[in-house]
């Protein structure tokens, strides 16, 4: 339903569907369309590759290689802008769990197959080169909004066949997602879950940024993982933004104790 068949289609469909984001950017819905879509809707740039913006939650380059940032230095770089990122709960505990968000996309098609509701979450210690939003990447801009809110939101579409976790960098938010995720498995289970991250497989499964990852992991269908490496960007690619990056089936990854590929 609604999938893409050509690089064209991706790119008037990215230029459709790019909302302004809550602090005044814009969110790129693709993050595969590195090229950047200008502000008149046009492709700019080299065009569409058909990935999310996470995927561009990209480390150092190398060659053919990057170098992905330790949690260490990402801790360190969240305590530098002294903020949170976990769940925003009151010291008194009565304070629901909000999610700091850059944006959301209510009807997208380029992050993922099908129909799909894109949360962007704001906050990324990555700084990828060639990010194509880099307004997503301060831990103290976007805004806080409720599991809630973004629940009535996502509800608000019955024609969606999923939901994408997308940012910024969505396994630093992971505390605050888990009811999020939660609650949309109970009550919405035909939706898929798909997620972008910075980090790999196998970071995420040791509990990289923060324990609550390997939990919210669990509860994802599919992880395109890996920093965005411009060197390794190809028009070529779908659902992702450069060549380094695996679309992996996380059900059966997890049973196997090693990623297991999704196409």
């Amino acid at each position: 339903m609604n999938v893409l068949t050509d690089n064209a289609s991706w790119a008037e469909s990215a230029a459709a569907h790019t909302p302004a984001a809550p602090g005044g950017g814009v969110v790129f819905a693709g993050g595969g369309l590195e090229g950047g879509v200008a502000a008149d809707g046009a492709v700019a740039d080299g065009g569409a590759t058909g990935a999310v913006s996470s995927a561009a939650a990209g480390a150092a380059v190398d060659g053919a290689a990057a170098e992905l940032v330790d949690a260490p230095t990402l801790a360190g770089a969240v305590a530098a802008e002294g903020v949170v990122v976990a769940n925003d709960i009151a010291a008194d505990g009565d304070a629901a769990p909000t999610i700091r968000l850059y944006g959301t996309v209510d009807d997208s098609i380029v992050d993922g197959p099908g129909l799909r509701f894109s949360i962007f979450v704001q906050g990324c210690g990555r700084g990828c080169p060639g990010c194509h939003n880099p307004e997503s990447q301060p831990y103290d801009a976007g805004q806080q909004t409720s599991v809630e809110q973004l629940l009535g939101q996502i509800a608000a579409n019955p024609l969606l066949t999923g939901v994408t976790l997308s940012g910024g960098e969505p396994f630093d938010q992971a505390a605050a997602l888990l009811p999020l995720v939660r609650q949309l498995r109970a009550e919405r289970p035909r939706l898929n879950i798909w997620a972008y991250s910075g980090y790999r497989f196998e970071e995420l499964c040791a509990g990289q940024p923060q324990p609550a990852a390997e939990l919210l992991l669990a509860l994802v269908d599919v992880l395109v993982d890996g920093p965005f490496i411009a060197e390794q960007r190809s028009l070529e690619l779908r659902w992702k933004g450069s060549a380094n990056q695996r679309i992996i089936d996380v059900p059966a990854s997890l049973a196997a104790g090693q990623p297991i590929s999704w196409e």
